[in-house]
């Protein structure tokens, strides 16, 4: 696990792992769902495939993307430093990384429950 917010799990990796796992699978998440369901949830979330990338990685384009503009501050002394601002403002580090969106997912999509990948255990 790492220190994000969310765990995203592809569905069609999913449905093609065998029937008594589903089964634990959706008996842990309906447990879940009724520890929680005093909390107000979104009805719904933006899911993309992404890339994570240092910001002093990002090209002109990515940072055009994303919405994060750059200045070097304190150039007058010798603590320069170059420090990035995503849309909203909040001050980036050059090591801050930050998610790119690919475009593209290697998994197929799930296809109404007809994809099958063969998991290797």
């Amino acid at each position: 696990m790492s220190y994000s917010n969310y765990l995203v799990l592809h569905r069609t990796l999913l449905q093609s792992m065998p029937d008594e796992w589903q089964a634990r699978f959706i008996g842990c998440i309906s447990e879940l769902e009724a520890a929680y369901r005093h909390i107000e949830h979104p009805p719904g979330y933006d899911v993309r495939p992404a890339k994570s990338v240092p910001a002093i990685d990002l090209s002109e384009d990515e940072m055009k993307l994303l919405g994060i503009t750059s200045e070097i501050r304190n150039a007058s002394t010798e603590h320069e430093e170059m420090v990035y601002l995503d849309e909203d403002g909040n001050e980036l580090h050059a090591n801050d990384r930050v998610m790119v969106p690919t475009g593209d997912d290697p998994i197929p999509h799930y296809s109404r429950g007809r994809a099958y990948i063969e998991p290797k255990p």
